[in-house]
């Protein structure tokens, strides 16, 4: 559920699930207060407090599936959801569009395509800072 007054934005996750099917999504991952068919996804910006449990459950998990060329890869999705059952894990609600830019090319091109409008407003000269890997506004 949501955190309190003082952080309503704040929820506790009971459930880490990486790339649900609709059908999972629709039996398993409802929230309370949402519309029907709405659900909540993480985008990979974490804080992470027990980075020591985490990393040894990442080394346990590399060893037990050994170096073989077709054992799977390891999830991180895997070793959060150890952490949110041992430790508790929390997210944290923000408003805007999700793009996943991983895995297809098309996604990523779409990705780009929806964000072009919005750099209409960036000047050359930042898009050149843009482009060298940083921005033009001081740090």
């Amino acid at each position: 559920g949501a955190g309190g007054a003082a952080e309503p934005r704040r929820v506790h996750l009971t459930m880490l699930v990486e790339k649900p099917t609709a059908e999972f999504a629709a039996t398993n991952l409802a929230v309370p207060g949402l519309p029907e068919g709405t659900y909540l996804s993480a985008f990979g910006l974490y804080i992470i407090t027990e980075t020591g449990a985490l990393l040894q459950w990442l080394a346990d998990a590399a060893d037990a599936r050994g170096a073989s060329p077709t054992a799977p890869p390891l999830q991180l999705t895997e070793a959060l959801d150890v952490l949110r059952a041992e430790s508790g894990l929390q997210g944290y609600l923000v408003d805007g569009t999700r793009f996943d830019i991983g895995g297809e090319p098309q996604a990523f091109l779409e990705t780009v395509n929806a964000l072009a409008p919005s750099l209409e407003s960036v000047s050359p000269s930042e898009v050149r800072g843009l482009s060298r890997g940083r921005s033009s506004g001081g740090a």
